[in-house]
């Protein structure tokens, strides 16, 4: 696409290329290549540079060969390079399922922002905070006698 005064726009609509939709200044597709055979490879990779696309290896299956590959392109050429032969399958880059370890309930608890605090404390606050609090474990006695301890330094260093 060419706007009025000649500078090349890319799309930024959603854009329907065979059965996937590519949104973005650069739409791009996953791409899984037959790698049965390198003759096909080659030809994918050829097709790729010759119509100015942009190819990364995404998936590695068999002796370290690729099997996916992240194609970033313009809208034409990404229309034939679906229909290729070397191409087995293809979707746009997001359509895939959102991992299921980063679901939370998105509320911050009070156990989780003391956490936070804590981690944002300087180094020597922060160690001052854990032996207070580890000081506050320990039985009456024990407590009496650092205390004492402390004050007896204290005194002696005057």
């Amino acid at each position: 696409m060419r706007n009025p005064r000649g500078r090349i726009v890319l799309p930024t609509r959603p854009i329907p290329i065979g059965g996937a939709v590519a949104t973005g200044a650069k739409p791009g597709l996953v791409v899984y290549i037959r790698a049965r055979s390198g003759r096909l490879t080659k030809e994918f990779h050829r097709f790729c540079t010759y119509h100015g696309l942009h190819a990364r290896a995404v998936q590695a299956v068999i002796n370290d060969r690729p099997d996916a590959f992240e194609v970033i392109g313009t809208v034409d050429a990404l229309e034939r390079l679906i229909g290729h032969p070397a191409v087995a399958d293809f979707h746009y880059i997001l359509s895939v399922r959102p991992p299921v370890g980063a679901q939370g309930s998105g509320e911050v608890t009070d156990r989780v922002r003391k956490s936070i605090n804590r981690d944002r404390l300087p180094k020597a606050d922060r160690l001052a905070a854990e032996e207070n609090a580890r000081r506050a474990r320990l039985p009456k006695d024990k407590q009496l006698d650092i205390e004492l301890a402390e004050a007896r330094a204290r005194a002696a260093a005057l």
